[in-house]
């Protein structure tokens, strides 16, 4: 039963992602079958639809494996209310961070020197899957199931590195993997500080909208966002929103002590 209860461990992990991969590349047969022509309406409903169904087969087989449920994986709505904004301000810093990180690379990599070329605008299309579907598959399966096992199987630090190579290897330009390996620390931290996956599924929408791309065009055409602007913004606001995060957490954590300490004494009276 215990062995159950802390399903999976990093090798079990990379066996849920097989799978996850092995149904992208089911798509990508399956597309080639039907002749879909890549940009289109079409293949991108396809495309994201399948999106869905591939991350839900992992999903299903854990929480099966585990007699888990969804509810359970991510927790109270109503737990959140003091880390919502915090949250959102911490992730909308380390997000500035990441884009110009993902410039450098881009630079030594492919030597790309034009900092606008780091922005492309995505298939509108694709929008409600990479802001709604997307973060709450990726939260659940990640924070919720593969981070909350790894915690107990290799301790804080090792759990959050490990599950956020797994993470970032799910995507597929060296920029893209940095992206996704920071961010993924950066929410790892956020669920172990709250507990709480819904957090993290809106920290994850609230980076991926960033990511899109209109947010960018706007920094840079109307607000005039350079490289530099962009990190020190970035820094800036994830230095506040690491503050306004711990200090959540902390009145959170003092509220819990005080109503505990309140029943308590009631306990005992009975």
């Amino acid at each position: 039963m215990e062995e159950e209860s802390i399903y999976p461990n990093f090798i079990q992990s990379i066996a849920l992602i097989f799978i996850a991969f092995s149904g992208a590349m089911a798509f990508v047969l399956i597309r080639r079958e039907l002749y879909i022509t890549e940009g289109t309406l079409v293949y991108t409903l396809i495309e994201e639809i399948a999106g869905i169904v591939i991350y839900c087969l992992p999903i299903i087989y854990t929480f099966k494996r585990t007699n888990t449920t969804f509810k359970q994986t991510t927790g109270d709505l109503k737990d959140i209310k003091h880390y919502t904004i915090p949250a959102i301000i911490l992730i909308v810093g380390s997000k500035l961070v990441v884009l110009s990180l993902g410039f450098f690379l881009k630079y030594f990599l492919y030597g790309i020197s034009d900092f606008y070329l780091e922005n492309t605008i995505i298939d509108i299309a694709a929008i409600p899957f990479t802001i709604l579907s997307t973060p709450i598959l990726e939260e659940v399966l990640f924070r919720g199931l593969i981070l909350k096992s790894f915690l107990k199987h290799y301790g804080t630090v090792k759990a959050i590195l490990l599950s956020s190579v797994l993470f970032g290897l799910l995507h597929i330009s060296a920029t893209a993997i940095l992206n996704a390996f920071i961010i993924s620390i950066v929410i790892s931290y956020i669920y172990i500080k709250t507990k709480s996956v819904w957090i993290c599924i809106i920290a994850h929408s609230i980076s991926n909208i960033i990511a899109i791309g209109y947010i960018n065009y706007l920094l840079m055409h109307y607000l005039h966002f350079t490289l530099s602007t962009y990190v020190i913004t970035g820094i800036m606001i994830a230095a506040a929103g690491i503050y306004l995060f711990n200090k959540a957490c902390s009145k959170q954590q003092n509220e819990e002590a005080s109503t505990e300490i309140e029943i308590r004494p009631a306990s005992k009276g009975n």
